[in-house]
């Protein structure tokens, strides 16, 4: 087992586009196609202090992502907040294209 000082969070739990089986949060939450800058963004908005990794999930090897590892916060707690920010983010994206 490799050893982590937080958790570590990939983008494509986030993806719309996936399966339950890898994505960690509801359809109602998910984004299309998220961005580690996104995730980034999302992290530096909630304070967290996190670490950006280029590493791939492997149930979707295939696929750029990328991580970040997040200390001082669950796991569960750190997705549904994160996921909340992203659909913040990615609002005033779509919104700035108009």
């Amino acid at each position: 087992m490799i050893p982590r000082e937080g958790v570590r969070v990939y983008v494509a739990y986030f993806d719309r586009n996936l399966s339950r089986r890898v994505r960690r949060i509801p359809l109602t939450l998910a984004i299309q196609a998220p961005t580690i800058r996104e995730l980034e963004e999302a992290c530096r908005a909630l304070g967290y202090r996190f670490t950006s990794l280029q590493v791939k999930h492997s149930a979707v090897w295939w696929m750029d992502g990328g991580a970040v590892e997040i200390s001082g916060v669950k796991k569960t707690q750190a997705l549904k907040s994160l996921a909340h920010e992203l659909l913040k983010i990615r609002g005033a994206k779509e919104v700035g294209r108009r």
